[in-house]
């Protein structure tokens, strides 16, 4: 089914104002009457409000240019450089409440420069293997006064990344992550 556009409204109501005049002027009124003129123009002023109004789609305010390209499933078995961009605290992705910390790689390595790779890190006391190999591949190491997981944000490291089963999503495992300075197992 059609449905007019903004540009074409505009030139319905247009017509219909310029149509409204000229058949006041057929049926006597005179050329330029002031009633003639007043509904001509009081038509293309309600039709462009009607347009402007009704038929301007809505514009969200998200700026697109900051959108992660997430790193593809090609991508998969692959030995990787990436720089960690940032991280921030979340609840656990299957819902029972337990913290996490997501970081954001994003690859250095071509075909696959600027995409991003997101992996979430649990923060509970049983569950930090992943996050402590991080930590290792950016030669971090807290002791036991505690650890901020911030402090390795800007470091560069390899990874492999992994497929999920039936998914599209990437994953990294702790035994797949490397600092620059170790050798990287045959590619």
């Amino acid at each position: 089914m059609w449905y007019p556009n903004q540009s074409q409204w505009r030139v319905i109501w247009i017509t219909a104002g310029i149509a409204s005049l000229a058949v006041l002027d057929a049926a006597g009124e005179g050329s330029g009457s002031p009633a003639g003129f007043f509904l001509a123009f009081w038509i293309v002023v309600i039709g462009s409000l009607f347009v402007w109004k009704f038929s301007e789609a809505h514009r969200y305010a998200h700026d697109m240019q900051q959108v992660h390209k997430f790193l593809p499933k090609q991508a998969a078995g692959k030995w990787l450089r990436f720089r960690i961009e940032g991280g921030k605290t979340q609840d656990s992705q299957n819902g029972d409440g337990r913290e996490a910390w997501e970081y954001v790689l994003q690859c250095l390595d071509e075909p696959w420069a600027g995409y991003t790779l997101a992996v979430p890190c649990s923060l509970e006391p049983n569950d930090l293997t992943l996050l402590k190999a991080f930590y290792e591949a950016c030669h971090y190491n807290p002791g036991a006064e505690g650890h901020n997981p911030k402090q390795i944000v800007g470091y560069e490291i390899y990874a492999r990344c992994e497929a999920y089963e039936r998914e599209e999503r990437l994953t990294v495992a702790s035994f797949n992550i490397r600092s620059l300075t170790e050798p990287l197992p045959v590619r």
